[in-house]
């Protein structure tokens, strides 16, 4: 192969680079608050995601961040973490997992797991609905501990292969719920959750039909330009 069809390949792939990378789509999600309260340890609680709309498109990226994260005191803490395909409530939801006069916290239970407060009661003795229906798929992502100074931490979905179950939650009814259980208190300074999307791929493996971005168009007309260039001087 000469170099002026090494030239052309390398620039017809770029150009299919460049037509991919320009069709992504990122969106940023905040709970309110954009704290969750500072994970009270008190509470357990849900944060549930409408409206997501993956029937067209397929997840290139996907992460659950936290900004400035630590724990109040140096004991031994855990932050349970899961991914829910639903929940009751929309938005942030609070549960109270352990009595609020308790100052310490000594019980690390995951109480997503542990059924005992699943009957329509709280720790407090009151009436309470649990915060996701039976029945309901679920997902365990992490056990966290934190230390004392802040830090940021991120979970990466495509890292810990949560991808492909992420993507089944949201394709069915275009929602999802995260679920926290903190055991103990943790300041913070924001929670995001970050999806990147593009058209996903139809069974030849290429894109689907989209409406090329101003940036693409410039891309493909500059391509085609340089591609006739090549092909005339291959003539001559």
């Amino acid at each position: 192969m000469n170099l002026k069809r090494i030239a052309l390949a390398a620039l017809i792939g770029a150009m299919v680079s460049g037509i991919a990378y320009a069709q992504t789509t990122t969106t940023h999600y905040t709970p309110n608050p954009s704290d969750m309260g500072d994970f009270d340890h008190h509470k357990l609680c849900t944060w549930k995601l409408t409206d997501i709309d993956l029937s067209t498109r397929e997840i290139v990226s996907a992460s659950l961040s936290f900004d400035n994260i630590r724990n109040w005191n140096a004991e031994p803490n855990v932050l349970h973490m899961y991914l829910f395909d639903n929940a009751k409530y929309n938005g942030v939801k609070g549960f109270f997992d352990d009595n609020p006069n308790n100052e310490n916290v000594t019980d690390l239970t995951d109480d997503f797991i542990n059924p005992r407060y699943h009957n329509g009661k709280d720790a407090t003795g009151a009436n309470a609905p649990w915060l996701i229906n039976p029945g309901t798929a679920s997902t365990f992502l992490v056990d966290k501990s934190f230390g004392t100074s802040a830090t940021d931490y991120k979970y990466d979905f495509i890292a810990n292969g949560k991808a492909n179950v992420l993507t089944q939650y949201l394709l069915n009814g275009n929602n999802l719920a995260f679920g926290f259980d903190p055991d103990c208190h943790y300041f913070n300074d924001g929670v995001k959750f970050s999806i990147t999307t593009r058209p996903a791929s139809s069974p030849g493996g290429q894109y689907g039909n989209q409406i090329p971005e101003a940036g693409t168009v410039s891309l493909l007309a500059i391509g085609a330009g340089l591609i006739g260039s090549i092909l005339v001087r291959r003539r001559k």
